[in-house]
């Protein structure tokens, strides 16, 4: 079930590279290519309360032990928090080959219930919206219920969306300090391909936009 679900975007993402963006100038092709190699990377730290840690490669493959709170500070990513700090609630349980657990609040609203974000939801329905700007909550239970909540309030372009499952990544907490560093596969395949004018996430800026195809005229009767 998970293989599926991640080829499924990633199969999307494949068929977006027919898709050729004619830069209006040269100036505009240095800042689209600039904006996606910034976006290829994660990069935060701060302090908290707790330990954890944690390693993912994509949504769907992680593991990872612990529980913290941070106030954070740096840049989340393309489709991450908007902001240049943040509270993060951070907790991952898991027994190999039985059960994964994984929990990442961020930019919690002040006063929120932390109970959805540390509980197992085995069997239940999405919530239509968390106590948070971003959230990714995954769980495998015995290999024969699965489910990945996410819930991101800032309204983002459909390939900017999807890139956001593809972080290969890494954080910890110990004690008081926290950091975490990512690189996204494809925000980073996106940047190649705008090098050559290929605009695969469908997110650069400065780009003549497409005609639209002509109407056939419709046949008299």
């Amino acid at each position: 079930m998970m293989i599926r679900r991640l080829m499924m975007p990633a199969a999307a993402l494949c068929l977006a590279l027919a898709g050729c963006a004619q830069p209006r100038n040269f100036t505009g092709y240095l800042a689209d290519r600039s904006r996606d190699l910034v976006e290829t990377v994660r990069l935060s730290a701060g302090v908290g309360l707790g330990l954890h840690a944690r390693a993912a490669v994509t949504s769907y493959l992680f593991v990872g032990e612990g529980y913290a709170y941070t106030h954070m500070f740096g840049w989340d990513g393309a489709a991450g928090v908007n902001q240049w700090q943040w509270n993060r609630l951070a907790a991952s349980a898991g027994i190999p080959f039985v059960m994964d657990y994984d929990v990442d609040a961020r930019a919690l609203d002040p006063g929120a219930d932390w109970s959805v974000f540390t509980r197992l939801h085995y069997g239940e329905k999405q919530p239509k919206e968390f106590a948070a700007k971003y959230v990714s909550l995954t769980s495998c239970v015995f290999l024969s219920d699965s489910y990945l909540w996410t819930c991101n309030r800032r309204t983002l372009l459909p390939g900017t969306r999807q890139a956001d499952f593809y972080w290969v990544e890494a954080d910890a907490t110990a004690l008081v300090l926290s950091a975490r560093a990512g690189i996204n596969l494809a925000e980073l395949a996106d940047f190649v391909g705008g090098l050559f004018c290929l605009d695969m996430l469908g997110d650069d800026r400065f780009v003549i936009p497409s005609l639209p195809e002509p109407k056939e005229p419709k046949a008299k009767r």
